[in-house]
């Protein structure tokens, strides 16, 4: 499947108009999936679950909501990192936690049309 049928098919058209709209104010004019939010791709993977769930671990696989929670769970560290409020402090559970989910999402996109695209492989 070509990229841009990909992106039309498979992505929110909430989120393909966020993209565009940040592209057209960036000199840069970068491919539109770089315009995503992380919980953009939270939404585009809970939109397409039937199409990406069975390569995730079973924990997930099995259990949506809890890989809905956990997503949240990445996203909540991502922006107390991007946005820090003093006295946060981030311990060793965290940063496993970042390398473990953010290494599942990986592995479970690796191949997929969504992961070459993002990845800014040709279709």
């Amino acid at each position: 499947m070509r990229e841009n049928q990909w992106w039309h098919r498979h992505v929110n058209p909430n989120i393909r108009e966020t993209c565009a709209t940040r592209r057209e104010s960036d000199i840069n004019r970068l491919p539109l999936h770089r315009y995503l939010d992380l919980i953009d791709l939270k939404s585009i993977i809970e939109k397409n679950w039937e199409l990406l769930s069975a390569r995730f671990p079973p924990e997930y696989r099995d259990n949506r909501k809890l890989f809905l929670q956990d997503f949240d769970r990445l996203n909540q560290l991502r922006n107390d990192v991007m946005h820090p409020l003093r006295g946060r402090r981030w311990d060793e559970d965290d940063f496993q936690f970042v390398q473990t989910f953010a290494g599942h999402v990986i592995k479970a996109l690796e191949g997929d049309a969504l992961f070459a695209y993002l990845q800014g492989e040709p279709p």
